[in-house]
């Protein structure tokens, strides 16, 4: 037990001092979006993304300070996934991830995407979030494998506070 409790510890004191303050709040806005998105339909959620540009597929740019931010939140958004008694699969975490970059004025982009399960000819849904080059959710490698049937982009985010496009 001291082995794994140590570990731990050590784990935790090699986080950065943002995770550690976000840790907490971020595992509860998974369970927050993860009981919205079993009670709100997807029709009055879709709003709140940001800008609907359709089958669009395109990242929008951004600096290196917002590089840096962006994967700490890819990196406090995953570690508190690891550690939800509920369900938090990419909806959830692509969601949560939306909070934290609108929240630090990060441009970004959700995608929502489709892909055919080649055994069983089922349909495999998926989401993610990009910031620049950065796959804060999902993974980058989602544009691969999953066609994007909607994109949108938080264009507030990348605007200076007071000013609107």
């Amino acid at each position: 037990m001291t082995g794994l409790l140590g570990r731990k510890f050590r784990s935790m004191r090699d986080q950065s001092a943002f995770t550690l303050f976000w840790l907490f709040p971020t595992w509860l806005l998974l369970g927050f979006y993860r009981a919205l998105i079993l009670i709100v339909p997807l029709k009055h959620m879709a709003p709140f993304y940001g800008e609907d540009l359709g089958v669009e597929n395109w990242i929008p740019l951004a600096d290196q300070a917002q590089i840096r931010r962006a994967g700490d939140i890819r990196s406090t958004v995953a570690i508190a996934a690891r550690y939800c008694p509920w369900t938090a699969n990419c909806y959830p975490k692509a969601l949560t991830a939306r909070t934290l970059l609108r929240l630090y004025r990060v441009p970004h982009a959700i995608y929502f995407g489709l892909a055919l399960k080649p055994v069983s000819g089922d349909l495999a849904a998926h989401a993610w979030v990009m910031a620049g080059p950065v796959a804060v959710s999902g993974g980058a490698a989602s544009f691969g494998h999953y066609r994007v049937v909607r994109m949108f982009l938080d264009l507030a985010a990348a605007q200076p506070r007071g000013k609107t496009v």
